[in-house]
């Protein structure tokens, strides 16, 4: 792991704020401790007078003893969590008690009945009532009665005591009563709200559930029959059950057998309270729904002990999350809930879950489609209803996050569990696989908790395990390491001269090396998360803290990349890299969302077109977000300050999409874990950006930093869908961008440069916004400078103003474009202008937020660039300036009809653009509806260009005519098996619920096709625009819930085109899609012309973070992202195989590269089922230009095996091949072959083995750069082998051996000249031998031959080492071997005696 080196003022700031947090050094906090004093301390109650007992019995009825235990119980209470928590405030017009008094309403009394009904039948109940009041003085009229508020207080309590005693005819040794009056606030005393909330009433209460529910087999119970014994000072136990049976049990003992019952039964229970990652999501199964029927949304949560409201929300499509939901569901969290779906209601939906805490703070999930069908027929691959409906079961959705969560996760697993058996913990009930494995998940907050695991039959007859643990408030997990050698070698030859190396290894002389590191995560008074790291690296003594603040500029963020490092074992272990850094050093402090830290980070400026900024840095980095929230739940206030000395160039670079999924960066070796990349779709008239979305690495994408090449999971294609009637082109659509930035190094050095940053946002109330923004890179000639400031003013969501300005300084990073994959760039690159500005304004109207009962939307937007102006993505072609302006409204008239206008108007230096359209859409009768078009453009390019297409310059008009047919269905017909709703009874009673719901008004139901046919006529035209005359056929189907097709084929002047779409829809995480499109003149800047993209393949969700495409490896999701990989559970269903085809035939036009004609194709297929995951897909394009005609293949397989637990095997292979008819320098291959192994048995790490074998191949493509700044031109190619084995033959010996070869070819050009061949093998064997007590030795033998050089080398290391104590060894050895054990490292070293000293902590 590296460790950061910051600059040391840096570090003195940090950690002055860090160490300035008081760290409690209660020693009961260590991590793990049990749960075994039984005792409370509470705030004493103050001595009583005669007059004071005299009140407090008038007050509640209770006689004088009672009163006097109930007070002496307050310290006797269980230490476990209490089983209920419940607490009674003041609200508006409902107080609990009369004021000055302790007379209950009938508000109190209702909630007390509601206490008892859950408590009838349960056993040994204890409740503890602890009273509290606001600071308002007790008037002199009642200090008769009550002192002070204290007494109040305390008067209130024994009320309560006093009613449960009666209504649960409870002793009262079993109630506890405190009174804290005014000393214990919860809220603000200044406000008459702060004051009601204080008056309050707290409610604790320990019962045990009736024993004859939970026995086994007579006579055998899990620890649960003997009470406790406060008096017994210490008991003589095996397994925790006492020897004399005459002794009652210590909680030591009961914890002792609650270990070893849960051993025997195969559970675990375990916490961290140092990761606390919380999840939220919501599914729903079967695919689609049937109007009028009821469909179930299945939810899951890991922190369910925040959430007190939860609500599945139901939205139109096309409308967003934070507008008025079309339905609301309320719903029990991690139960199901219902919801009827009405007769007439919409033929699509999107779907979400909102959770709320007691503060109506609420955290929501990503949106999920679902789709409405007129049938549904049977489906052969849908597995049993149980296994289906726990699709999302332990995955994460959770995209706004408000809700404070903290504490620590317990986490529940276990197996050998019986069919039909259930397992239900913390009060939730577990799914079981069918291996009998279960596992689960909760966050709680930090104290003592009693964890009860039940394993009960269908009777109800079973065992429940109960444990204490408790989650500290302070918890530390810290690593030192010190490493000190004192040796002499003995070197002949001119070693010093061959190495390169100035050290005294090669002097004979006496050297002292050393090395200090430490890693620390640490959570402090339950608030603070710390994370720090350093690593001095092993250096001579005199040099160890020397330039600490020195960097490797070609590493940010370390991806664990499965294809570089072993695949992980079989039993799911993961790599974590906690503290990335390029330095020597890495601190990070974290309280909730807010954080401030020194090491590596990535700004990612979002909110604003103008002033984007996304880089990957090396610095100090401090991102403030407090808790308050709007009403639509954004956060208030934000705060992001950096300070960085990246020592990189960064990069931003756009490629159209090619209908392929392979894309060359314009850079090589870029620096690992500093890329961001996104997809873009922009309208086809403005080019604004429509919509963004981040693609996940090794999830939605695969990068090679060396070579620097991106493979996408799915192939991208060059248009979305998009609106307007008339036919611009042979098939309308918005055009799709991958657009990717990333840092580099341009040479072997860093670069000298540095980075500052502000972005801040304050929301003044729910409907006004400010932010400010400002950003200072480079030096000198390459320096820029932007600010800018943002406003947001709404009245509802979709309802709103927003205004941007923007001032830059300096020419920026600028723009690489590319329309063919990255075989070839053109630059946007800003004029080095001292001073530009840049405006933007947009605004929205959605009629149904401002009137009642109307629908449509409005919208418009004006943008004005200067010349220079250069803010990342915005600078334009050749730096010139652009004025925009546009408007578009879509507006319902009545039932049946619906009006569309859109109007674009764009000016700049090197065309003149604008454009006007408009379309009416009528439903003549229920099936058939008519839409007629028009649209008037414009063009005027000042400066032809190579492409006769974007040189054509006129104006056009072209009308349409549209006819829509749909056929109405006679019934519905809900056909197959339907997945049986929840057989609890609350999921029974809820679906009952939605069952009984009224029926809606009788609306029209639709057959699951329809077709239309459209024609088009130019009816004006003038300059150089051809006529655009057309006339088409289309239609879609929804053969079954989870597959529908739709296509389109037209014909007319500008030749034959066409659209063929399908989703083939698998489940909740699937998704094939098959999509065609045929494009003429894209009036894009910077390409417009012809192009044809066909795509069917298989996009496939793994979780709400990992994806698989058919095309494309499979994305593992194990470890802590998703509970189910984690554990190894089998929960979900299979989807077996999914396949695709895909063609593409049209002209891409470029200004400078002319026109150029495309012809694509390929297939796919993917298999899943069970251990096995395998993908593939073959692509082919052939491309003819002006410039040069290029044919490129390109082939991608993975698979995945888990023969058993233990051992897991993977294997890639990826082959891509590009041949260009100007030769050989301009090809572009590569090929990327490997094969993994690994095997450690789960039930015993005696053996551990990993196997490697890798072969890739190289020839950059003909636009990439070299680190050194030059075109690359150079192939390679070379063969890895490795295997690792350790095995512990014996409690006192263990083996290891290593055997690893490299065979490695280069050749100085791609095109001709010699392969230059270096090829080495090494082998090692070891042996670790402990001996009597203290002392351990080591033996180590290599072998290293380098064939080239005919060079063979034998070498054996012998060493002794005492342990001095459990943290502090030393030892003494000789080194016969002069070379390392790293086939990178070739360099011969000396050999000697050492003296080895190692500390660690």
């Amino acid at each position: 792991m590296k460790i950061l080196r910051p600059r040391f003022l840096a570090i003195s700031v940090v950690l002055l704020f860090v160490f300035s947090i008081p760290v409690s050094s209660n020693s009961a906090e260590i991590r793990g401790r049990i749960v075994d004093r039984c005792s409370a301390l509470e705030e004493a109650n103050p001595p009583g007078s005669e007059k004071d007992m005299k009140a407090l019995i008038e007050a509640t009825g209770l006689s004088g003893s009672d009163v006097r235990i109930m007070r002496d119980a307050a310290g006797k209470m269980p230490s476990a969590s209490p089983r209920i928590k419940s607490v009674m405030r003041d609200e508006k017009n409902a107080p609990l008690f009369a004021s000055g008094s302790a007379l209950m309403t009938s508000v109190v009394q209702a909630r007390l009945d509601e206490l008892a009904d859950k408590l009838k039948g349960k056993q040994n109940i204890k409740i503890e009532i602890t009273g509290h009041t606001d600071n308002q003085p007790i008037s002199k009229r009642l200090q008769s009665k009550f002192a002070d508020n204290q007494k109040l207080s305390e008067a209130r309590a024994l009320a309560v005591a006093a009613y449960l005693k009666n209504k649960l005819s409870l002793e009262s040794p079993q109630l506890a009563v405190i009174g804290k009056g005014q000393t214990s606030p919860v809220a603000d005393n200044n406000t008459p709200e702060g004051m009601a909330a204080n008056r309050r009433v707290e409610i604790r209460v320990w019962y045990d559930e009736p024993k004859t529910a939970l026995k086994g087999k007579t006579g055998e119970s899990a620890c649960g029959e003997s009470d406790l014994d406060p008096d017994v000072p210490f008991n003589i136990t095996v397994d925790g059950a006492p020897l004399d049976l005459r002794k009652g049990l210590t909680e030591a003992d009961r914890q002792r057998c609650a270990d070893v019952a849960l051993e025997r039964a195969d559970i675990r229970i375990h916490y961290d309270p140092l990761a606390v990652a919380p999840a939220l999501n919501v599914w729903t199964t079967p695919n689609g729904a049937l109007r009028g029927t009821p469909v179930p949304f299945y939810t899951y949560s890991n922190y369910a002990f925040w959430i007190k409201k939860a609500e599945v929300r139901i939205f139109e499509k096309g409308t967003t999350s934070q507008q008025k939901p079309f339905a609301v569901v309320p719903v029990k969290i991690n139960e199901a809930a219902f919801w009827k779906v009405p007769v007439g209601a919409p033929g699509k939906f999107y779907f979400l879950l909102r959770v709320y805490d007691e503060k109506e703070r609420f955290d929501e999930t990503a949106a999920k489609e679902l789709t409405l069908l007129a049938s549904r027929k049977p489906q052969k691959d849908e597995e049993s209803a149980e296994r289906e409906k726990l699709i999302g079961y332990g995955e994460n959705s959770r995209v706004l996050a408000n809700i404070p969560v903290k504490g620590g996760n317990i986490t529940i697993d276990g197996a050998r569990i019986k069919e039909g058996q259930k397992v239900t913990a913390l009060g939730l009930q577990v799914p079981v696989d069918k291996n009998g494995k279960f596992a689960m998940r909760q966050i709680m907050p930090s104290g003592p908790h009693s964890i009860d695991v039940a394993v009960t039959d269908k009777e109800g007859r079973g065992m429940v395990y109960r444990r204490n643990v408790s989650i500290p408030d302070n918890d530390w997990f810290y690593i030192v390491i010190a490493d000190l050698t004192l040796g002499r070698n003995s070197t002949s030859g001119p070693a010093k001269l061959v190495t390169a190396d100035e050290s005294d290894y090669y002097d004979n002389k006496t050297y002292i090396d050393g090395r200090g590191a430490f890693y620390l995560k640490g959570k402090i008074k339950g608030e603070y998360l710390l994370t720090a790291s350093a690593d001095t690296r092993e250096r001579p003594l005199k040099d160890l803290f020397s330039n600490f603040d020195s960097k490797d500029p070609s590493y940010l963020l370390r991806r664990i990349d499965p294809d570089r490092y072993y695949p992980v074992y079989g039993d799911d272990s993961t790599i974590v890299d906690d503290a990335p850094t390029q330095g020597k050093f890495y601190v990070k402090l974290e309280k909730g969302d807010s954080h401030i830290m020194w090491g590596n980070f990535q700004t990612q400026w979002t909110g604003t077109e103008l002033t984007q900024y996304s880089r990957g840095l090396y610095g100090a980095n401090l991102v403030f977000k407090p808790d308050a929230v709007t009403k639509y739940g954004e956060r208030k206030l934000f705060v992001n300050v950096f300070a960085a000395e990246p020592g990189t160039l960064g990069s931003r670079e756009e490629f159209r999409g090619t209908g392929g999924s392979l894309y060359y960066l314009r850079h090589m070796d870029v620096t690992q874990g500093s890329e961001r990349v996104w997809v873009e779709i922009r309208d086809k008239d403005s080019q604004m950006v429509l919509e963004r979305r981040e693609l996940a690495p090794a999830q939605d994408y695969d990068i090679n930093y060396i070579q620097g090449r991106i493979i996408l999971r799915s192939p991208l294609p060059s248009v979305a869908d998009g609106t307007g009637l008339v036919q611009t082109a042979v098939l309308n659509g918005h055009p799709v961008y991958l657009i990717v930035s990333y840092e580099y190094v341009p040479g072997l050095t860093e670069v000298g440069d540095w980075a500052g940053g502000l972005r801040a946002t304050y929301w003044f109330s729910d409907y006004i916004r400010l932010g400010v923004t400002g950003y200072r890179q480079g030096e000198e000639q390459s320096m820029q400078r932007l600010e800018g400031i943002d406003f947001i003013l709404r009245y509802r969501p979709g309802t709103f103003i927003k205004a941007e300005y923007a001032h830059s300084r300096g020419a920026g990073v600028g723009t690489m474009t590319s329309i063919t994959g990255g075989f070839g760039f053109g630059t946007f690159v800003g004029t080095d202008a001292d001073s530009a500005h840049a405006w933007r304004v947009e605004g929205a109207l959605d009629l149904s937020e401002v009137i009642e009962g109307k629908k449509g939307k409005i919208s418009s937007y004006w943008q004005k660039r200067e010349r220079g102006f250069s803010g990342p993505g915005q600078v334009t072609f050749n730096g010139e300036q652009v004025e925009q302006i546009g408007a578009s409204a879509h507006i319902p008239i009545g039932s049946k009809t619906t009006v569309d206008v859109k109007a674009d108007y764009r000016d700049a230096d090197s065309q003149r653009f604008q454009a006007v359209e408009g379309a009416v859409g009528h439903q003549v009768t229920d099936s058939v509806k008519v839409s007629a078009g028009i649209r008037a453009d414009d063009r005027k390019v000042t400066v032809p260009n190579a492409s006769p297409t974007l040189s054509e310059d006129g104006d056009r008009t072209d009308a349409i005519v549209r006819v829509d047919y749909r056929p109405v269905a006679k019934t519905q017909r809900p056909t197959g098996t339907e997945t049986k709703p929840e057989t609890e009874t609350a999921g029974n009673a809820q679906q009952e619920a939605a069952e009984n719901q009224s029926p809606a008004p009788p609306a029209v139901v639709y057959e699951p096709w329809g077709v239309f046919v459209f024609g088009q006529k130019t009816i004006t035209r003038s300059g150089e625009r051809p006529k655009n005359d057309r006339v088409g056929v289309g239609g879609d189907w929804q053969v079954t819930p989870r597959f529908k097709i739709g296509g389109e084929i037209s014909t007319g002047d500008d030749g034959l085109g066409g659209k063929l779409t399908g989703n083939y829809r698998i489940d909740d995480r699937s998704n094939a899609y098959m999509t065609y499109t045929n494009e003429t003149d894209r009036p894009d800047l910077a390409y417009r012309g012809r192009i044809g993209t066909l795509v069917f393949g298989t996009d496939y969700k793994l979780s709400d973070q990992a994806r698989i495409y058919s095309e494309s490896r499979w994305a593992d999701g194990a470890g802590p992202n998703s509970l189910v990989q984690a554990f190894g559970l089998d929960l979900a269903p299979n989807d077996r195989w999914t396949y695709g085809i895909k063609a593409e035939i049209g002209t891409v036009s470029d200004e400078v590269s002319g026109d150029m004609d495309r012809y694509a194709g390929g297939v796919s297929v993917a298999y899943k089922y069970k251990n096995l995951k395998y993908a593939s897909a073959l692509e082919y394009r052939r491309e003819t230009g002006t410039i040069e005609d290029r044919d490129t293949w390109l082939m991608k397989n993975s698979i995945g095996y888990q023969v058993n637990p233990s051992l897991r095997l993977l294997g890639k292979f990826n082959f891509s091949r590009s041949y260009s008819s100007q030769g050989s320098f301009y090809d572009g291959n590569y090929i990327e072959l490997v094969t993994g192994a690994a095997l450690r048995p789960v039930t015993h790490d005696r053996l551990n083995m990993l196997f490697k074998y890798t072969y890739f191949e190289n020839v950059p493509s003909p636009a990439q750069y070299t680190s050194g700044g030059v075109i690359a031109d150079y192939a390679q190619r070379s063969h890895i082998f490795s295997i690792d084995t350790i095995y512990d033959l014996f409690p006192w010996l263990s083996v290891g051996a290593k055997y690893g070869l490299r065979v490695g070819e280069i050749r100085a050009t791609k095109v001709a000249g010699d392969w230059y061949s270096s090829t080495a093998d090494l082998i090692v064997l070891r042996a670790d031998l402990r001996l009597v007590r203290e002392w351990d030795a080591l033996v180590e033998a290599r072998r290293l031959k380098v064939y080239e050089a005919h060079d063979e080398r034998m070498g054996f290391l012998v060493g002794v080492y005492r342990h001095i104590n459990k943290n502090f060894k030393m030892g003494v050895g000789y080194n016969f071997t002069d070379f390392s054990d790293n086939l990178t490292d070739l360099s011969y070293r000396s050999h000697g005696w050492f003296i080895n000293a190692i500390a660690s902590f």
